[in-house]
């Protein structure tokens, strides 16, 4: 969400609405502190045999806990396996009909999710109707 709030942060900047601005940037730089990772606790989960990249996302996903980090990684294998071997399809072209296998290992869609793709939908129609205001200029 990154980037995201950095993009509405600007997006405000440039309508004036800098209370706004501010706050979305601000909320911005609390999301990129949060995305740090421990070295430490890197080091240990590339030992366990995990790759660098699955051991960050671990432990982003479970905010720096090394216990949870190995779980949720064991489990997104599981659930790329069970995935690959019934439909032969990766993750991200996942069909509906695996939802009773996503329900059983953990790993629906959010609500959180959910509100992100309303957000970006949010944004865009401000950015169109910003470039239009300003295509005069």
């Amino acid at each position: 969400y990154v980037r995201l709030e950095l993009l509405e942060g600007v997006m405000h900047y440039h309508l004036g609405d800098f209370d706004n601005a501010r706050a979305k940037l601000s909320a911005a730089q609390s999301k990129c502190k949060q995305l740090e990772v421990d070295d430490e606790a890197l080091v240990q989960l590339m030992a366990m045999g995990f790759s660098g990249s699955e051991a960050k996302r671990g432990l982003r996903f479970c905010a720096g806990d090394l216990t949870n980090a190995a779980e949720f990684i064991f489990k997104s294998k599981r659930m790329q396996q069970v995935c690959v071997v019934h439909y032969s399809k990766p993750l991200c072209g996942v069909p509906s009909m695996t939802w009773h296998l996503l329900t059983d290992i953990g790993h629906l869609p959010t609500q959180e999710a959910s509100e992100r793709r309303e957000r970006m939908q949010r944004l865009r129609h401000e950015q169109k109707r910003y470039s239009i205001a300003h295509s005069d200029i």
